[in-house]
């Protein structure tokens, strides 16, 4: 297919909707348990859209029609680096090879991101769009987040009996304080440093918002806990937003007590809370790095959106 590259602009946005939204259903026939907002309500997607307007973006068009687009949704600071984002409505190809789309996009967008000094490109993207997934990886993207959700059904095999919610934040500070040092272990080398004072404020926080907080003891000890509250409406999950969507916030059961169904215990705990909350679906965001914790989420979840990460040498941009 022949197309030509353009600068992105509002008369290109009602059509980028569409491309979207042309995806989003194609990814709810993969991944039901999906609402439907983000393929009906166009006009929330439009204000999205907008708000990347003036950053660097491009179209791609073909005898005058929108096949394809990718925009900028922000700069912010991600390892020690001002990295380039691009969420999975930020972009879309059509027709009946999107591959070279995407690579032709990325190319002419990801210029303006180095000469702006953006050196490390995360992406976004619906996670069945094999086309989007063929050109990142062939774009020297690795995976980098999962983005899973599931209908409130019971969880198989799994029985909450010795499952009990934890409202005292102390009674969850050293478990915590072990999640956290686990991050920084191989393979996942996320630099997460326990702290006694921040880890019991966060605690306290979230437990003050409302999160719930499922823990199971063995010997006097908490060995696992799982948070689970309303799905964010400022961060990860962008496409469950405005919708009865609750979310997994926090999981962690200590190595030496798994294997014994006690994650499983946890998850049906928050099931039941969720659908006794008025909640219809559940969604977890977990690192793909981190293996044991991908196991479990995979087994018991479908995955909408990935995310992947580029880093650019900064002296090739000079």
């Amino acid at each position: 297919m022949d197309f030509e590259l353009v600068e992105f602009s509002e008369s290109h946005v009602d059509a980028a909707v569409g491309l979207f939204q042309e995806k989003y259903r194609a990814e709810r026939a993969f991944v039901p348990a999906l609402p439907e907002r983000a393929g009906v309500d166009g006009e929330w997607i439009a204000q999205r859209l907008r708000r990347c307007l003036g950053k660097p973006g491009a179209a791609a068009l073909a005898g005058g029609k929108l096949v394809g687009f990718l925009l900028t949704n922000a700069y912010f600071g991600f390892k020690g680096l001002k990295a380039a984002h691009v969420p999975e409505f930020a972009h879309a190809a059509a027709g009946p090879e999107p591959e070279p789309l995407y690579r032709a996009l990325y190319a002419r967008v990801a210029k303006a991101w180095v000469e702006e000094g953006a050196f490390l490109h995360l992406l976004g993207f619906l996670y069945h769009d094999g086309a989007a997934k063929a050109a990142s990886y062939e774009l020297g993207y690795g995976s980098l987040i999962n983005e899973r959700v599931r209908a409130l059904e019971p969880i198989p095999g799994a029985d909450s009996g010795g499952v009990d919610e934890c409202l005292d934040p102390e009674r969850l500070l050293d478990l915590e304080l072990e999640h956290q040092a686990y991050y920084r272990e191989s393979p996942v080398f996320i630099a997460r440093t326990p702290d006694r004072a921040s880890a019991l404020q966060d605690l306290s926080e979230a437990m003050a918002s409302g999160d719930r907080y499922f823990v199971r003891e063995e010997e006097g000890a908490v060995v696992g806990y799982l948070s689970v509250g309303a799905s964010s409406e400022n961060g990860e999950g962008f496409l469950l937003r405005g919708t009865r969507s609750a979310q997994v916030k926090g999981a962690f059961v200590r190595p030496g007590s798994r294997e014994r169904s006690i994650g499983a215990s946890l998850l049906e705990a928050a099931v039941l809370w969720a659908r006794e909350s008025g909640y219809e679906r559940l969604f977890v965001e977990h690192e793909t790095a981190n293996g044991p914790g991908a196991a479990f989420w995979s087994r018991r979840f479908d995955p909408f959106v990935a995310y992947a990460m580029r880093y650019v040498d900064p002296a090739a941009g000079r």
